[in-house]
């Protein structure tokens, strides 16, 4: 049999959409899609630490599973553009949040010490 060249196959994603819609739950097929799906959207974005691109990732597989069952299969004819934005909306929104989270750090000269040390910009 050969191999496919996509990392997912769009009628397979669609079939076990629907499915798991029917069901109730995700399946573990779905899901493996979901992860494949994030993890080459993911490839697209840039981070300067590694760990806001796990958070990310993270949040973005959280809004799919949250969200399956809202893909309405009369409106939209393919599942993976679908799938693919729902994910870039879920870690654009995460990443806003993160840089909210974060204090802004900046650099003073301590004369009595000449080394430059990060001062917190809010007083902490």
């Amino acid at each position: 049999m050969m191999k496919n060249k996509h990392y997912v196959n769009e009628i397979e994603l669609q079939f076990q959409l629907l499915l798991s819609q029917g069901k109730g739950k995700v399946t573990p097929e779905l899901l493996q899609m979901f992860i494949n799906v994030a993890q080459r959207t993911i490839l697209k974005m840039s981070y300067t630490n590694s760990l806001d691109r796990e958070d990310c990732l993270q949040s973005g597989i959280l809004r799919l599973i949250e969200n399956y069952n809202k893909f309405d299969s009369d409106k939209y004819d393919k599942a993976l553009p679908y799938i693919t934005e729902v994910f870039k909306r879920a870690i654009a929104e995460h990443f806003n949040k993160l840089r909210q989270i974060k204090p802004q750090y900046f650099k003073t000269y301590n004369i009595k010490n000449p080394k430059f040390e990060p001062i917190l910009k809010n007083g902490f």
